[in-house]
């Protein structure tokens, strides 16, 4: 086993405290660094192992817990997390061809886009009290007349 260096050492820890599982450490360490690295190396590294913790010094234990608060507490650094994100990713999805060929997966993006305009994954907002539920609505009704307009008066 070669002695790592510490930048090599902190990429282990941070991968560990993102809950990253060893196997998959160990690929990601062999394509960052070009080197092999054990299962049993890798662990010893994880501070929330016995071994980890016996052997792992001050300095990476706090690394560890530094990162571990930051990846379980840190929503606005998850993409998935931002409404512009998911509307980009919902476009994405209906600019496929395969998408264009089934009109029902069509309406589900629609619809699903519409409720993330409409602010019905967003937590109501305290100021306004809405709920976003007005703007879903107006959407679909305004859908709605479009698709399918009034035809007037009948003649009887």
């Amino acid at each position: 086993m070669a002695r790592l260096t510490d930048p090599q050492k902190r990429f282990i820890v941070r991968r560990i405290a993102c809950f990253v599982a060893l196997t998959q450490i160990r690929k990601e360490f062999q394509a960052e660094f070009g080197l092999a690295l054990s299962e049993d190396q890798a662990s010893k590294y994880d501070p929330t192992t016995a071994q980890g913790s016996d052997d792992l010094g001050d300095e990476l234990k706090q690394y560890f817990e530094d990162v571990r608060k930051r990846y379980t507490t840190d929503e606005e650094s998850v993409p998935i997390a931002h409404r512009a994100f998911r509307l980009r990713k919902l476009s994405e999805l209906l600019d496929h061809k395969i998408v264009g060929m089934a009109p029902t997966l069509q309406m589900n993006i629609l619809r699903q886009a519409a409720m993330e305009m409409g602010g019905m994954f967003e937590r109501p907002k305290q100021e306004t009290g809405g709920t976003g539920a007005d703007v879903l609505l107006s959407f679909f009704g305004d859908a709605l007349k479009k698709a399918y307009p009034d035809p007037g008066p009948a003649n009887g």
